[in-house]
């Protein structure tokens, strides 16, 4: 009796456990992309509130933050500079802006 007839389960168990191997490493692969995308985002929704802040323009931040998803912080204007923290799901990030040329 040859290899070949006594073990012929074997390939299939092992192309089940690659498989799961495989489906973890993209999930993982999935949420590591998400938490970059946010922090992106938030970054953005960050300088964009920022400079609207800093340019006089407070009445467009819901539609910035509301855009998104996003969560403002903090907001802090203190004689001309700016600094705003937003967050995104998990991430956050921080901007800073002045009138001040």
């Amino acid at each position: 009796m040859s290899a070949r007839q006594r073990d012929p389960g074997q390939i299939g168990v092992l192309v089940v456990a690659l498989a799961a191997v495989v489906a973890l490493a993209i999930q993982g692969l999935v949420q590591v992309t998400d938490v970059i995308i946010d922090h992106a985002r938030a970054q953005s929704v960050a300088d964009a509130v920022a400079l609207a802040v800093a340019s006089n323009r407070p009445d467009v931040i819901p539609a910035l933050v509301g855009g998104v998803n996003a969560t403002l912080a903090s907001l802090d204007d203190r004689d001309g500079d700016v600094i705003v923290q937003v967050r995104i799901g998990s991430s956050s990030a921080t901007a800073r802006a002045t009138t001040n040329w």
